[in-house]
């Protein structure tokens, strides 16, 4: 990587990578990047969060809407979804819009 990785925040406005070709398989998302032929599959709460991402939407957003539908405390679902997402920023199959 040849910028600095950027932390994300409640505040931040993230979106998909466009660049990515994706699908949806028995309920899961998986990813190909045809540039580097990388492929990531996600799990059930990752496929969500993809899902939930059709449009550039605020971290806190995503954690709100993961809390309603998920049945566990809001430090864990938030800390749960921040790891995702600080990876996928990480490896560029979510960006930091603006």
């Amino acid at each position: 990587m040849s910028e600095a990785r950027r932390s994300i925040g409640p505040d931040h406005i993230l979106a998909r990578n466009p660049d990515l070709m994706w699908s949806e398989i028995d309920g899961e998302i998986v990813l190909l990047a045809a540039d580097t032929g990388s492929y990531f599959t996600f799990d059930r709460v990752a496929s969500d969060i993809w899902r939930q991402m059709a449009e550039p939407l605020a971290v806190r957003t995503i954690v709100d809407r993961l809390c309603q539908t998920y049945d566990a405390p809001r430090a864990v679902i938030e800390a749960d979804a921040m790891r995702f997402l600080d990876h996928a920023v990480a490896r560029n199959v979510v960006l930091i819009d603006g």
